[in-house]
């Protein structure tokens, strides 16, 4: 049970928050973690999903980079033909193609090599899936092999009353 209580969000500050809560453990694996410049974006959603989304990407993020590579955060002002668009892109390792569409699946965590040296239960990306639906958001990864993974969080400007009072 995850009781939904839409609020007024400001979508920057809220990134600045949660990537300050990881600064000291990027720093400690030396993986640059930045926000890209953008104006303040402000949604009515519900604030402790989009933070949970954040975290569980950012620390996917940090789990997946390798030592001075790259995470980082951008935010896009919607349009009345779009959501409010939150991206984390990262310099990781990424995930085969074959395997993209299982990363929604409880427990799922990759090859047995990604098991094995990568700690985690293989349910954060399944935990954002099912917020992102209680918030009536979209999330979509697109990942290369060697290249990274690039997470796209669709916010939606208001999450409808049907779905605010279930």
């Amino acid at each position: 049970q995850f009781p939904i209580h839409p609020e007024t969000i400001s979508l920057r500050p809220l990134l600045e928050n949660t990537m300050e809560i990881f600064r000291d453990s990027f720093d400690a694996r030396d993986i640059a973690l930045e926000l890209a410049p953008s104006a303040d974006v402000s949604v009515v959603s519900d604030k402790r999903a989009v933070s949970q989304i954040l975290t569980n990407l950012l620390s996917n993020g940090l789990k997946y980079t390798e030592p001075a590579g790259r995470v980082s955060l951008s935010l896009a002002a919607p349009t009345p033909a779009t959501h409010a668009h939150i991206k984390i892109m990262d310099t990781g390792r990424g995930i085969p193609p074959d395997e993209l569409s299982y990363v929604f699946d409880p427990y799922f965590r990759g090859s047995a090599d990604v098991a094995r040296e990568i700690n985690g239960t293989g349910l954060g990306l399944p935990i954002c899936k099912r917020l992102a639906d209680l918030i009536s958001a979209d999330l979509e990864i697109e990942s290369r092999v060697s290249a990274g993974t690039s997470v796209s969080l669709f916010l939606p400007a208001e999450i409808p009353v049907a779905r605010a009072t279930s």
